[in-house]
């Protein structure tokens, strides 16, 4: 049953939800706190985990250092991904960007109280993500009829995954954007959210813009262009975008962009 709806979701708009994930909710909880704490810190610290301190784009982006289809996003952001060691040879003037993806994170300092355990809670959070996107990938080559294995050769042993958290502020009014309106570049996404809402996906045949309501103990799974484009168009990589946040409460989200590997060819 559950690839049916799910075989049937993705060829109609492209997100599911997923419960029973096996994801414990201490760990989700935890994650959210930490998020939310960091965020909570003074700026100063903050812009001491700035992403133009790395080489490998993993930091923190002030409000309105981004943009998305040409419009610039109302939210705070704090990038991360696998903790590893750069590339072999790695130069930024002379090796191909993407090289640049792979390397260590930034974290705050250990010795700051609000989030004493903020670098563990994240690595764990990744690593259950990791797992998780791995069986819903197996899951959507069984949909298809494939065997479940049929896309790790793209993925190899060592997959790319981002994990991103955000903070959308409330706002007075709703003359700007959250998010502007995008569809993700890679294979799927896993997106814990908290209960302040504002996600929006966009029915592909209508346009119709559709609420992505929280649920609690929920994951939203969204699917990237680079699975649109395996499937030839039958399964859809969502347009989605995140409402200016009126609420009165700041909204929080943690998206996992699960990819193929760096060096991955898409056929």
């Amino acid at each position: 049953q559950f690839l049916q709806e799910m075989r049937q979701s993705l060829m109609t708009i492209g997100t599911f939800y997923i419960k029973d994930h096996g994801v414990a909710t201490s760990l989700t909880t935890e994650a959210m706190q930490t998020v939310q704490d960091y965020f909570s810190l003074p700026l100063e610290e903050k812009k001491k985990m700035m992403i133009g301190n790395s080489r490998h784009y993993r930091g923190y982006k002030l409000i309105g250092e981004e943009l998305t289809n040409n419009q610039v996003d109302h939210r705070e952001q704090l990038q991360f991904g696998p903790e590893q060691a750069p590339l072999d040879g790695f130069a930024p003037s002379i090796s191909p960007n993407y090289h640049g993806l792979q390397g260590p994170n930034q974290w705050p300092a250990t010795t700051l109280e609000a989030v004493p355990e903020f670098q563990s809670t994240i690595l764990s959070f990744m690593t259950e993500l990791e797992t998780l996107s791995q069986h819903l990938m197996e899951a959507i080559a069984v949909s298809l009829g494939l065997d479940a294995s049929y896309f790790k050769t793209m993925f190899g042993q060592s997959p790319y995954y981002r994990l991103k958290c955000a903070k959308y502020p409330s706002v007075d009014k709703a003359a700007t954007i959250g998010c502007g309106a995008h569809k993700d570049t890679g294979f799927l996404t896993v997106l814990l959210q908290d209960m302040v809402g504002g996600l929006q996906g966009q029915d592909p045949k209508s346009g119709e813009w559709m609420d992505t309501r929280p649920i609690p103990d929920t994951f939203i799974v969204t699917m990237g262009e680079a699975i649109e484009r395996l499937t030839g168009g039958l399964y859809h990589a969502t347009v989605h975008r995140v409402l200016n946040n009126t609420s009165g409460q700041d909204r929080y989200s943690i998206p996992f962009f699960f990819d193929p590997a760096l060096d991955a060819k898409i056929p």
